[in-house]
């Protein structure tokens, strides 16, 4: 996990310089219904206040419901999602507390959504708390003046130092407290972001001393060798796992083959080989629409196998293979922007936040990502761990 997730406050009593905000939020939960039935928490990004209401649910007993206005396309789904979520009991009959995460991102979405929230919010069983980082833009004058509006302040580079700083112990990261200060005024209040960068050089000193120690990969074969094999050669188990042999995509892999078989077979040879194309693309949009990945075993052994076994007998010759210039390109645009997209997804559940905040967070978290520990607890995938290996 991130050190961001890990040093996440679980109490209050971790939480540093937002006295003001903890009690007010405690009081409005504990005197629920009052005059108002929401609050908006609001400050600049990464002065935890998304975390505050995470911590008041652990600490109050309480069942968090959280919603991102990036959720909320349009006042229909707002109330959609919104509205059963604020008159229905918890499962378990505990003390619920909604969470609607950048509220100033729906008027950008839908103005009607922001009329919806407001009457929502007068008849609401339960305590709503909101997030923002900007509420005083006139659009928002309705729903401030139905809602209490609690301020989360930044803190200034002497506390995020000291968060650094003790951060840093625990980990036993060689960073000098120079470089601590340097990044503690630079995140000018923003803690998560300063804990971000003291993480990419904890990582950058980390790699400097592995570096020495790794192993040399196992040798692969060029795209034009596994082409060679599955067209040409003779059919054997071994084939079967042609393709973690290269280190070309399966996806790319798909498209070489389809561009490459009308220069190997004809007839009925032809109408096999493409055949057994069609299953394993079958197989591959199951695993897009269902994420099925058990079925990736089906597409490669289509691709290898079934290609393979079109022939009536072993080819020989030389063949000049073609590349799918046109179609790879456009391809690997996509798949790269896909992996990308994935891998901010993945980063923005596992730190509830947003996939607005996560994406802004990206190109600074690119170093984090390359860690091995990283890739574990987000679930990346191997072609997702290459991408974020060759940036």
């Amino acid at each position: 996990m991130t050190l961001a997730e890990k040093y996440r406050p679980a109490s209050f009593k971790e939480v540093r310089g937002q006295d003001f905000a903890i009690e007010s939020i405690v009081r409005f939960i504990k005197n629920f219904p009052s005059e108002k039935n929401a609050i908006i928490l609001f400050g600049p990004a990464g002065t935890g206040k998304t975390t505050l209401a995470h911590v008041a649910a652990r600490e109050l007993g309480a069942e968090l419901l959280e919603i991102n206005s990036s959720d909320l396309r349009n006042r229909e789904e707002l109330e959609k999602i919104i509205k059963p979520a604020s008159e229905q009991r918890s499962l378990f009959n505990k003390t619920k507390i909604i969470l609607i995460d950048e509220v100033d991102g729906i008027s950008k979405v839908d103005e009607g959504g922001l009329s919806a929230l407001v009457e929502i919010t007068k008849s609401t069983a339960f305590p709503i708390i909101m997030t923002a980082n900007d509420i005083w833009d006139r659009k928002f004058a309705e729903l401030r003046k139905n809602a209490e509006v609690i301020p989360v302040k930044q803190l200034d580079y002497r506390a995020v130092f000291s968060i650094i700083k003790e951060i840093c112990i625990k980990e036993n990261a060689r960073i000098s407290d120079e470089d601590i200060l340097r990044v503690s005024i630079k995140a000018d209040g923003d803690v998560r972001a300063a804990i971000n960068d003291i993480e990419v050089l904890k990582q950058e000193a980390d790699t400097a001393i592995l570096s020495k120690n790794l192993l040399k990969r196992d040798e692969k074969k060029d795209i034009f060798a596994i082409l060679k094999e599955v067209f040409k050669g003779k059919f054997s188990n071994e084939l079967l796992g042609i393709f973690d042999k290269t280190d070309t995509p399966l996806d790319e892999i798909f498209l070489w083959i389809d561009e490459n078989i009308p220069r190997e077979y004809t007839g009925e040879e032809l109408y096999n080989a493409y055949n057994a194309l069609s299953l394993a693309d079958l197989y591959r949009g199951r695993i897009i629409r269902r994420q099925h990945w058990r079925f990736l075993v089906y597409q490669s052994a289509f691709l290898s196998a079934g290609i393979n076994l079109s022939k009536k007998k072993p080819k020989f010759g030389f063949t000049s293979y073609k590349r799918p210039e046109r179609i790879l390109k456009m391809w690997l645009l996509n798949q790269k922007n896909a992996k990308k997209k994935s891998i901010i997804s993945k980063y923005a559940d596992k730190n509830h936040i947003s996939l607005r905040k996560a994406s802004r967070e990206f190109p600074y978290m690119t170093a984090v990502f390359k860690n091995p520990n990283i890739h574990k607890e987000l679930g990346l995938s191997e072609e997702e761990v290459n991408y974020i290996s060759s940036l």
